[in-house]
């Protein structure tokens, strides 16, 4: 991960809004080989590596390593937005 990459985000509402958009992101099939992620993203009880660009995202729940998921083009905007802020 980055460092000092942490970033706290308590608005209910765009917690919300990554929630959502991580529970639509697309399981991508095959044998996962990733580099170092950008950041470390908790949810709740729920812990997530997150690769972020200007274009896409990718998560992995710390629960299940062997498996990534795509974020949607508007997930990606979202993300690199509260990055950002």
């Amino acid at each position: 991960m980055k460092d000092n990459s942490l970033i706290v985000i308590i608005d209910f509402k765009d917690v919300r809004r990554i929630k959502k958009e991580f529970d639509t992101a697309k399981k991508e099939l095959g044998i996962v080989d990733m580099a170092d992620p950008h950041y470390k993203v908790e949810i709740g009880k729920d812990a997530f590596f997150l690769w972020i660009s200007d274009e896409s995202g990718t998560i992995m729940n710390l629960k299940d390593t062997h498996t990534i998921y795509t974020l949607s083009e508007n997930a990606a905007d979202l993300m690199n937005e509260l990055i950002k802020k």
